[in-house]
């Protein structure tokens, strides 16, 4: 995706610079002030806490009115809406070719290795962390985008 980003944007080079991938909670960028930082499909593996703590750190690393986009899974709020979700993954995968079992294997992970959270609570969680403006701007079944303003 960053070389995507850099070949797309080639010519802008001397009004921006890429930072280098960092790890969600031990970012450490030297003096630079990004105006942008992204956490694309980061969080979902963390707790609520864990979740917190780390988006409360992003926030002190860029500059005011910086912008923060993340998209993560998310929760439906009923368990028939998980149900429901969790069945258009899994005939999306194996209409792809993903063999039935390992899309069962994969179904299997959701709240034992990555914890989904409900859009309300990512919204909760963003505006705790101290961000002055927290959208949503993009949903799809169980994945959202959010873009926050510092």
């Amino acid at each position: 995706m960053l070389n995507l980003a850099r070949n797309k944007l080639s010519k802008q080079f001397d009004r921006l610079k890429f930072l280098e991938p960092a790890e969600t909670g031990n970012i450490t960028i030297g003096d630079c002030k990004p105006d942008v930082i992204t956490a694309i499909q980061s969080h979902h593996y963390m707790s609520l806490n864990e979740r917190f703590e780390a988006t409360k750190q992003l926030l002190w690393t860029f500059k005011n009115n910086g912008i923060y986009i993340t998209f993560e899974n998310v929760r439906p709020t009923t368990s028939s809406g998980v149900e429901i979700g969790k069945e258009y993954w899994k005939n999306f995968q194996v209409s792809m070719g993903r063999d039935q079992k390992e899309v069962e294997i994969h179904l299997k992970r959701f709240d034992v290795e990555y914890f989904p959270i409900t859009i309300e609570e990512h919204i909760s969680l963003l505006k705790k962390s101290g961000f002055n403006v927290v959208e949503i701007f993009w949903r799809s079944y169980m994945q959202a985008g959010f873009y926050c303003i510092k």
